[in-house]
């Protein structure tokens, strides 16, 4: 199903992935919150800065997720990401991206969060959340994308740490172990 009627299902996972692509495309789906369209204009930018394993990527809002699932339970943090679909290579990507985040953290915050969730997807990531021990291992590639993308690459994932702390309080949890405030803020796409 075309990415603007539907949200893309977490079956169906593929096994490989397959040869990057540039310029991969970014939607929503049509009954999403319209604070998804900032997202996916970030995530086109991340997404044109260097090749994805995917043939394009869906953003979606937690409530959009909750919703696509039948689920009924009050907000809290959604931020997961992969590689799906049915049939041959290459999938669809999916990043699934908190209300709260959509809405109050800064265009650079959100640009570290989703370049966070490609970068696992570059990776060949099938699916996952920024809670598994896959955030430390994906952080040159966030800042290599974000800096290929024109941010301040270490300026944005020190933003998105102080922000997802403001906006998250005592939920924060194990973000709180991921160094996102302790990058240099040197805007080059390496650690230091």
């Amino acid at each position: 199903m075309p990415f603007a009627t539907r949200s893309v299902p977490h079956a169906g996972l593929l096994g490989e992935p397959s040869s990057p692509k540039a310029n991969v495309p970014v939607s929503m789906p049509a009954d999403d919150l319209p604070s998804v369209k900032r997202a996916v204009g970030i995530a086109q930018k991340l997404a044109n800065a260097g090749p994805l394993p995917v043939d394009r990527i869906c953003v979606t809002s937690s409530f959009h997720y909750r919703k696509s699932l039948g689920m009924t339970a009050p907000d809290s943090t959604v931020l997961t990401f992969g590689r799906c679909g049915k049939g041959t290579t290459p999938p669809s990507g999916y990043i699934h991206l908190d209300d709260t985040y959509l809405t109050r953290l800064s265009d650079e915050g959100l640009a570290a969060i989703i370049a966070h969730a490609m970068a696992s997807i570059e990776g060949g990531r099938k699916s996952g959340s920024t809670f598994f021990e896959e955030q430390w291992r994906v952080d040159n590639r966030v800042l290599a994308r974000l800096h290929a993308a024109g941010y301040c690459a270490g300026e944005a994932m020190r933003k998105a740490g102080k922000e997802m702390i403001e906006v998250e309080g005592p939920r924060f949890g194990t973000y709180g172990q991921h160094p996102w405030l302790d990058h240099s803020p040197d805007c080059g796409p390496k650690n230091k």
